[in-house]
């Protein structure tokens, strides 16, 4: 009984080293490769890349979108999260939909 009871021991001891030493592991990095986009927005210069305050597009949607009774095949997008139709733009404020 003595030597079961020290091998349920070391079981336990194993299972939770294996257990604590893989449950705070961070996962592998993963790598998203995507375009860079040509910014639009400065006419002749047009620059590549990331940059702050800026607009690209326009890019095709690939179907057509019906938005507040306009339908658009082509968005823009802005390096602060701003989506647009119609025409880019560099505007980082909130506003209320619709709004031109």
């Amino acid at each position: 009984m003595k030597n079961f009871t020290h091998n349920l021991k070391m079981w336990w001891i194993a299972t939770l080293m294996l257990l604590f030493s893989t449950a705070y592991a961070l996962p592998p990095e993963t790598e998203y490769l995507g375009i860079i986009p040509t910014n639009s927005n400065s006419g002749t210069n047009a620059a590549q890349g990331y940059h702050d305050d800026w607009y690209w597009g326009a890019l095709p949607i690939g179907f057509t979108f019906n938005f507040y009774g306009n339908n658009y095949t082509e968005f823009y997008f802005s390096s602060n999260g701003l989506l647009t139709f119609g025409a880019g733009s560099t505007i980082y404020s909130n506003t209320c939909i619709p709004n031109t």
